[in-house]
């Protein structure tokens, strides 16, 4: 009669880790180890598919998806493997994560805790091209902004000329709400020129 032993699965670094949103990937470095050596069935579970979705890009062990069945060479009853996390852009939270050994009618478990830290992304601002105008004709460029996490009428909209004798701040307003905005350019009169228009949002 031979009677197989349990597997050992030993998870490596903090037991409950931790990153910063859009820092991926992160590495969980691990070991499985058997008595009997031979093949062993490895994999991994997500409890939040929405932050750790179980997919081969966003999950995985050494890059082979969720589940993965190595055989170890003969004589050697360990071996080390990595558990691959990334999480999708902009998605912070947490999720439980099991990772499974199965060997024969044995079956080992562990379970812990991947913490996603939110981190405040810069706001965005749509291609701005540039603009011809007749002297003492107005232009509107349109423009639009977005923010992750900041709502889109509370963002600070900014803009500056190169050359104020050409075009006045004065002579620059912003109108618009949402994220749909526009400024209308006026050049002073009768004059002629170019001007570098900066638009800043924060």
């Amino acid at each position: 009669l031979k009677v197989i032993g349990e597997p050992i699965l030993e998870i490596f670094g903090n037991s409950n880790p931790t990153m910063e949103e859009d820092k991926g990937p992160l590495e969980i470095p691990f070991t499985v180890s058997g008595a009997e050596g031979g093949c062993f069935s490895i994999s991994v579970v997500s409890s939040n598919d929405n932050l750790v979705p179980e997919d081969v890009n966003n999950l995985s062990i050494d890059g082979f998806g969720t589940t993965y069945q190595p055989c170890l060479p003969s004589g050697q009853n360990s071996q080390d493997f990595k558990l691959i996390v990334t999480p999708p852009e902009n998605a912070n939270g947490e999720t439980m994560l099991t990772v499974a050994v199965e060997q024969g009618s044995q079956r080992v478990e562990k379970i812990f805790y991947l913490v996603v830290k939110s981190v405040n992304d810069n706001p965005t601002i749509s291609a701005i091209f540039d603009e011809t105008t007749d002297e003492n004709i107005p232009v509107d460029v349109t423009f639009v902004v977005a923010d992750v996490e900041t709502p889109v009428n509370d963002l600070h909209i900014t803009v500056e000329s190169t050359d104020t004798n050409l075009i006045p701040e004065s002579n620059m307003v912003l109108t618009g709400t949402g994220d749909i905005r526009t400024l209308k350019i006026t050049p002073a009169p009768d004059k002629m020129g170019d001007a570098l228009i900066t638009v800043t949002v924060d």
